[in-house]
């Protein structure tokens, strides 16, 4: 039971780690921002996609404008810049990383799972390198 456990988890770990890829690759040649009001600590969540990274925003204030949900969507440097949309709001918080990283991360803990209180080896080594390889290749080919 234990083991069928494992797989599901480092089956939603692997599915984690494509998924990121798929947004890195369409944050390539599309900008995204999502702002969704929290209306339990009244302050704002804003989410977006912008050339291969991801930023999350809280706003203490919330927008005077709307306490609606909003998306706003555009191609990148044409439309609007994120870094710039968001520091609109009064007291951001802001926080940035690249996709590539958190798809990353998600195929390590995937193979860790699959790996979990199993003794440490050289196949484990080379299937981490190998992973982190790919995911490496598959950036320098696009």
């Amino acid at each position: 039971m234990l083991t069928y456990l494992r797989y599901a988890l480092a089956s939603v770990c692997f599915a984690a780690s494509v998924a990121c890829l798929a947004l890195w690759f369409r944050s390539i040649g599309a900008t995204e921002l999502l702002m969704a009001p929290n209306n339990a600590t009244n302050c704002d969540v804003m989410i977006g996609l912008e050339f291969g990274r991801i930023y999350f925003a809280v706003d203490n204030q919330p927008m005077k404008v709307s306490s609606e949900w909003s998306h706003i969507s555009g191609r990148p440097n044409e439309d609007f810049d994120i870094e710039q949309e968001i520091s609109k709001q009064r007291n951001p918080r802001i926080v940035s990383a690249p996709l590539i990283f958190a798809a990353l991360i998600f195929a390590l803990a995937g193979v860790g799972v699959l790996r979990f209180r199993r003794q440490f080896s050289i196949r484990s080594a080379l299937i981490c390198v190998s992973v982190v390889a790919l995911l490496l290749g598959m950036v320098v080919a696009l």
